[in-house]
């Protein structure tokens, strides 16, 4: 199995699920990249150096693993708005994955799964619940960027039965995820008795521990009738963004306080994210198990016992909800 983006939160999960039931994992890995989330299973793991949007790079380890699963957790995660993003994101999460699909097929590699891992960002602001029929409305660089991904594995798909799965994936959350994202930053301010700034808080947001989510990504990877689908994977439920801070500040017994409307409305804020999951419970037999507060409980354990930093001070055009 090939894994991109494997040192990353979710992907660590996802190796660290995979090599525990013996699959044999490779990697691509960028170059200034510390795989540190993996830790002890460094030397048990195949890793190829390389970027995933440089083509003789992926082709380089399609060669070397010649995969009958390939996982693309490679991306560019950042909601920036500014035209600025626009080239990154579609070199890193357009061309990206076509780079491994082009590989595969110059490599003529007999493979049985392609999961791409999409985004409940390409939904932007349409209507809740989201649904896998209705149309896409992005609203940034990354998620039209992952929409147009999406769009090009199925008409690979349709057109030369590319056999690609995509899990579109609610907003994630647990143990080792990058200090900058949402809960990580609120558990950060709650465990240094700081102050959490944010807007509204208001806004909606449909939260997956990623425990569940890697239990998704197993089950899709091994289900043939999936392929050539898009499918939600969340919670199926919603949750305001202001009861989760605050759920954050209780559960670490905190003296830092929640401070509603201090930062100003980010342009084009979607309000309410939060999708069906119904056709992964029916394709995949598939539900999310772990409900917020335990998820939560175990993040913010890891968080203490790892020692997160302290947060740096707000900035304008931070990313706060």
């Amino acid at each position: 199995m090939l894994v991109s983006g494997g040192t990353g939160f979710v992907g660590s999960h996802l190796v660290r699920r995979l090599h525990g039931e013996g699959a044999e994992v490779h990697l691509l890995v960028r170059p200034t990249t510390a795989p540190w989330r993996l830790g002890e299973l460094v030397p048990e793991l195949s890793l190829t150096l390389g970027e995933i949007v440089s083509p003789d790079d992926v082709r380089t380890v399609v060669r070397a693993a010649r995969p009958e699963i390939i996982v693309n957790l490679a991306g560019m995660r950042r909601l920036d708005r500014g035209i600025g993003m626009i080239d990154t994101s579609v070199d890193v999460n357009l061309r990206g994955t076509l780079n491994l699909a082009k590989a595969v097929q110059a490599e003529n590699v007999a493979l049985r799964c392609f999961l791409q891992i999409g985004s409940f960002e390409e939904y932007g602001s349409g209507p809740v619940p989201f649904d896998e029929e209705q149309r896409e409305r992005p609203v940034s660089p990354y998620s039209a960027s992952k929409v147009a991904a999406t769009q090009f594995c199925q008409m690979l798909y349709r057109t030369l039965r590319f056999p690609a799965i995509v899990l579109r994936s609610c907003h994630l959350y647990g143990p080792a995820q990058d200090p900058d994202m949402l809960i990580p930053l609120i558990i950060a301010h709650c465990l240094h008795d700081v102050n959490f700034q944010m807007r509204s808080g208001d806004q909606t947001r449909d939260l997956g521990y990623v425990g569940d989510m890697v239990e998704a990504f197993v089950r899709a990877a091994g289900c043939p009738d999936a392929v050539g689908e898009v499918i939600n994977v969340g919670s199926g439920r919603e949750y305001r963004i202001r009861d989760v801070a605050e759920a954050i500040v209780k559960a670490t017994g905190s003296r830092a306080r929640v401070e509603v409307g201090a930062v100003p409305v980010r342009p084009a804020e979607v309000q309410r994210t939060f999708g069906r999951i119904d056709k992964a419970r029916r394709l995949l037999g598939w539900s999310p198990k772990v409900d917020l507060d335990d998820g939560l409980r175990t993040t913010i354990a890891w968080y203490r016992q790892a020692g997160i930093g302290r947060p740096e001070p707000v900035r304008s055009g931070g990313d706060r909800r």
